[in-house]
């Protein structure tokens, strides 16, 4: 009798323990919308420069989708479309100028 109880409480704590598990993995899965840019920081990443070159960078972007963060080592921040367009501008008088940045380009290529 007990040999069945035990069994049954193995197996209720596996199944606890995955349900636990997939949980904390969903936890740590960020999205980002297709106007904004994740900067995922905190470790050390290998790049290819347009030169051939690999490059050790301190940081990932994910423009869109989503990315697996590691809880304790990587850091998140967000940039949104409002935040990475400007279109007016003002000179040294102060007064507006018509213009279009876009600082989205330089973001998402370090070299």
């Amino acid at each position: 009798m007990f040999e069945e109880i035990n069994l049954a409480l193995v197996i209720v704590g596996l199944a606890l323990a995955f349900i636990l598990a997939i949980y904390a993995v969903a936890r740590r899965y960020k999205k980002v919308g297709p106007n904004q840019v994740m900067i995922i920081s905190g470790r050390k990443y290998r790049i290819k420069t347009p030169d051939g070159r690999a490059e050790e960078v301190g940081f990932r972007i994910r423009r869109g989708g989503g990315a697996f963060i590691l809880p304790l080592v990587e850091k998140v921040d967000l940039l949104g479309d409002d935040q990475i367009r400007k279109d007016e501008a003002r000179d040294a008088t102060w007064q507006p100028v018509q213009c279009h940045l876009f600082a989205l380009q330089v973001l998402l290529r370090p070299w």
